[in-house]
């Protein structure tokens, strides 16, 4: 008897409990905690983009100024670039660690195959590259307008392809900047390419932080 009144007295809690509308609130009210958590720590990986941007494409800039005729960067500054992009990625994996605290499963893997795909696009930057230099196509286009834009006009495809299917707008928006980046810095030259990339690219990856930290304030 008392279990049958137990259920009898907390029937209404419970259908009160499971009134669609609340459901609802209550599930968009999770997704927009969990989305906070996950976006934890990405206005400073934005700026340590920005300041990565800067100084390897400002490397490579001055490696090249006053190059006639022209080159390509120097045996020296691809190896400070290596160690500038080692220190990143050491920098890069720490932040990541900290905020994907805790998220697994389909998130996860999407992140996994967005870095793949990420590997492959670089892969094929250089495998274009490479075949312009056999195919005879001068320094400045192979080594310079090429090598300059085409890694940005690969990782502002995938992702704003990626931000859009996640429905980050602000991430789909510097993907969309990377690419006009890229088109527009070609007609800068073989050398003022890789400036107008580095402070384009810095400012591109600030106005991202700023707008993130606006957001996760709101």
């Amino acid at each position: 008897m008392n279990g049958t009144a137990d259920v009898e007295a907390h029937g209404p809690e419970l259908e009160e409990r499971l009134d669609p509308s609340s459901a609802a609130a209550l599930l968009e009210q999770t997704r927009a905690s969990a989305h906070r958590a996950f976006q934890v720590g990405t206005p400073t990986l934005a700026l340590v983009r920005a300041v990565v941007v800067l100084v390897i494409y400002g490397i490579l800039w001055i490696s090249v100024r006053g190059q006639h005729p022209y080159k390509g960067p120097t045996g020296p500054a691809l190896v400070a670039v290596i160690g500038v992009l080692g220190a990143a990625v050491l920098v890069t994996v720490v932040l990541l660690g900290r905020s994907l605290a805790g998220v697994s499963g389909r998130s996860l893997q999407r992140r996994r195959a967005m870095g793949l795909l990420l590997v492959a696009g670089y892969a094929a930057v250089f495998m274009v590259e490479g075949a312009m230099a056999h195919a005879g196509v001068g320094d400045g286009t192979a080594y310079g307008t090429w090598a300059a834009s085409g890694p940005l006009l690969v990782v502002g495809a995938l992702a704003g392809a990626y931000a859009a299917m996640q429905e980050d707008w602000t991430l789909c928006g510097v993907g969309a900047c990377l690419m006009l980046l890229g088109g527009a810095a070609t007609f800068a030259g073989p050398v003022g390419v890789w400036e107008t990339v580095a402070f384009g690219g810095f400012g591109i990856f600030v106005a991202q932080a700023a707008v993130q930290s606006w957001l996760n304030r709101r």
